[in-house]
């Protein structure tokens, strides 16, 4: 199998692509689309063109917040990867939400059905960005089944978060979602991903959800948390600013971020994923240091692995956060095979037997027909920060620190108060059953603190009765 792409700009040009490098129509071939058009108009006549010469292929597509082509990483273009296999056979899918009504677990699970399911390998599978929920979706995928490897993610359009589209040959959605399905049980396949997004900020706890759209946090706005603590500014940019301050939950021992999605008048926010009441979140924040120098341990291990071409399917946060360095995270890859991926709104990865909706992840995808590990050796090197990178690490790291310390501060003081609520307990079980009072006075004040029991025993009102030392007296 060979992976080639290149960039779409007519089909003239196109058609000279395919000439120059004797591209065959057949259907073993595999073509991904990632544009940047954000009409549904234009994303339809470039598939048209692309299909007219290629009635065989199994065609799907997505629009992108960023695209990936040779390792490369642009905005505002369109890439065109062609996939060329020998021994695998593909099945392209479709599902419409809106018109047929469907909700985005139900999608998952009608897309599961449509697919045979002997001898399938992989599903590539992309579902809108705006209108689904991803975690529902991959739900009721794995309702169908558990044993095929899911990887993909949610469509993007450059963080304008209004509309976004999947589509096949043939079809195309706003609502809905795309796959191909890879026939083959000999076919390699490695994947992997690599976060480093880190909890910051103190506790919280979501008080009203309901699925992916979150109304109060600690029985606050969502919102006004967001406003609260991130400032104003901030706040008025939702969703887009967003993508960079996600939240963090930990399920199953497992760090995942939920970015934002869309921003609503009542003040709640939707997210990329499903955040139930009762989970505690923090936000979160990127170490560009570690993001990168972490592609680094990724690199080590794809090597051991057969691969002949690298799908890349990482979220934009990844590349508006760091885009002086977001190439360096992507472009060794390159060194091993050719790499094509997009920007998303949200990743999906096979963790642990499970499908799950990632944010703020890169998630790669290593494909092979071949069990010849070549033992390459990518040339990863320490990426360094300019100064202003240094600066913000440092200032994030300081935050962290404090916030850890405050929230220590806080655990030791809570353990404190439970103590002192502990021992003023004992102290009026042992006043009740030995039938005498307890008072404190302050000297300097004049003022005094009687006990219950201390006001039974001389028959005083506590509601008329100001404690003092010359009352008792």
């Amino acid at each position: 199998m060979k992976t080639l792409n290149t960039y779409y700009t007519d089909k003239e040009h196109f058609q000279d692509y395919i000439a120059e490098h004797s591209i065959v129509d057949n259907s073993q071939l595999l073509i991904q689309i990632f544009t940047s058009y954000t009409e549904e108009a234009d994303i339809v006549k470039m598939t048209k063109e692309i299909a007219s010469c290629f009635p065989q292929a199994a065609i799907i597509g997505a629009t992108s917040a960023g695209e990936i082509c040779s390792g490369r990483v642009s905005t505002g273009k369109h890439v065109v990867a062609l996939t060329q296999f020998e021994k695998t056979e593909l099945k392209t899918v479709f599902l419409e939400g809106r018109e047929t009504r469907l909700n985005s677990f139900e999608i998952g699970k009608k897309l599961s059905e449509s697919i045979e399911k002997e001898n399938a390998k992989l599903l590539i599978t992309f579902l809108d960005g705006l209108n689904s929920d991803g975690e529902a979706y991959l739900n009721g995928i794995g309702e169908g089944f558990s044993n095929i490897t899911v990887v993909g993610g949610m469509a993007g359009d450059n963080g304008m978060f209004k509309e976004t589209y999947v589509f096949t040959a043939e079809q195309c959605t706003s609502h809905g979602a795309v796959g191909v399905v890879l026939y083959n049980r000999d076919l390699h396949i490695y994947t992997d991903y690599s976060f480093n997004w880190l909890p910051i900020g103190r506790k919280m706890s979501i008080t009203k959800a309901q699925k992916n759209r979150v109304y109060t946090i600690d029985n606050i706005s969502v919102y006004d948390v967001y406003e609260k603590y991130l400032g104003e500014d901030v706040a008025k940019e939702l969703p887009a600013i967003g993508t960079s301050f996600p939240l963090i939950i930990e399920k199953e021992g497992t760090q995942v971020a939920r970015a934002i999605l869309a921003r609503h008048e009542d003040g709640s926010l939707s997210f990329a994923g499903d955040l139930k009441e009762g989970d505690i979140v923090h936000f979160g924040y990127g170490d560009v240091e570690m993001i990168l120098n972490s592609s680094i341990e990724t690199e080590k291990k794809i090597i051991k692995h057969p691969i002949e071409s690298v799908f890349v399917y990482s979220c934009m946060a990844r590349r508006a956060f760091m885009p002086d360095h977001i190439e360096s995270e992507i472009m060794p890859f390159q060194e091993l095979a050719t790499v094509t991926g997009f920007f998303t709104y949200g990743e999906f990865f096979s963790l642990s037997g499970k499908y799950e909706l990632l944010n703020q992840s890169m998630t790669i995808l290593g494909i092979s027909e071949s069990g010849e590990v070549k033992g390459k050796s990518i040339q990863g090197k320490k990426r360094e920060l300019n100064e202003y990178q240094k600066m913000t690490k440092a200032l994030s790291h300081l935050l962290e620190v404090t916030t850890r310390e405050a929230a220590e501060e806080l655990e030791l003081l809570e353990k404190k108060t439970e103590l002192i609520e502990a021992q003023k307990e004992a102290l009026n079980r042992i006043q009740e059953i030995g039938h005498f009072g307890s008072w404190e006075v302050d000297l300097k004040h004049d003022t005094a603190k009687w006990s219950q029991r201390s006001f039974e025993t001389y028959k005083l009102d506590p509601e008329t009765t100001r404690p003092s030392l010359d009352a008792f007296l």
